[in-house]
């Protein structure tokens, strides 16, 4: 049994030695790659500066403010509606306006997901894009959502009446 487990120590080894010896040629092989066109398009070398410095900031920047905000989006189930699973394997954040018809052609999808993974989280964050307040009128669409959303799980939202426009203007 011994003699088993060392085995199969040293193959695991072996696998990831493997790998990680592929990974570095192929970055080695990306490099001469970058390196070339460079030095055949000496004009683009500018540009690409500049991209490659953004993406580095950028990320660096992203990493930041996931430390900041990270659990104001993953752990905060009062202030974001959500559905699936409580305690998840892996938390989907979508950023959605529920006055958007291309966000709400986006929900069928994510019930199904969420069929085919039952130990997804899906968490809205609310992010309204048009105004909050509808010409004309005294309704708040987003707000207005929101409160079903919260309040009526389990119902799709539905129209408002008049007597909603009335409550949440």
């Amino acid at each position: 049994m011994k003699y088993l487990i060392i085995v199969v120590m040293l193959l695991g080894n072996m696998v990831v030695t493997s790998a990680n010896a592929q990974q570095e040629t192929t970055q080695q092989q990306q490099l001469q790659q970058i390196d070339s066109l460079l030095k055949e398009n000496p004009e683009i070398i500018p540009s690409v500066l500049a991209s490659l410095k953004s993406y580095v900031t950028n990320k660096a920047t992203a990493s930041e403010r996931s430390k900041e905000h990270g659990a104001w989006l993953f752990d905060n189930d009062n202030a974001h509606p959500w559905f699936g699973a409580e305690k998840s394997e892996l938390d989907v954040l979508v950023f959605t306006d529920y006055d958007c018809p291309f966000c709400k052609r986006l929900e069928p999808h994510l019930q199904k997901l969420l069929k085919n993974f039952p130990t997804l989280k899906v968490i809205n964050v609310m992010v309204p894009l048009r105004q909050q307040n509808v010409s004309g009128g005294q309704l708040n669409p987003a707000a207005y959502a929101i409160n079903v959303w919260q309040n009526q799980p389990a119902q799709p939202v539905p129209a408002p009446t008049s007597r909603d426009r009335a409550r949440c203007g």
